[in-house]
């Protein structure tokens, strides 16, 4: 069987890092859309004031959607209102390095 067509995400919003998490993460159907959402939240984001780790914020929303538009969505909703309750739905909230060590694929689906 041949391998899936990776998507092309191209942004310079995005970290490599966040590009391989949105791959690993969403269907190939919905990783292009979904790295466009975060990449307008990261826009955003930056533009904020907020003098923290952009990735930090994005890898926690991408971790609570749990590979689903729909729950993307509702993160960055979130994250738009207050990034701290993002960072804490996503156990990143007491460690700052928590992000860096998350691992979709142990992470029990």
């Amino acid at each position: 069987m041949p391998p899936a067509c990776l998507p092309v995400i191209e942004s310079t919003m995005l970290s490599p890092r966040v590009q391989s998490l949105i791959i690993k993460c969403f269907s190939p159907e919905d990783a292009t859309f979904a790295a466009e959402l975060l990449a307008q939240y990261a826009e955003h984001f930056a533009s904020s004031g907020w003098e923290i780790d952009n990735d930090r914020v994005l890898i926690a929303i991408i971790k609570t959607s749990f590979g689903s538009i729909d729950y993307l969505i509702g993160a960055i909703t979130t994250a738009e209102q207050d990034w701290r309750d993002v960072l804490m739905n996503a156990d990143f909230g007491y460690d700052i390095k928590a992000h860096l060590h998350w691992n979709p694929d142990s992470d029990g689906r």
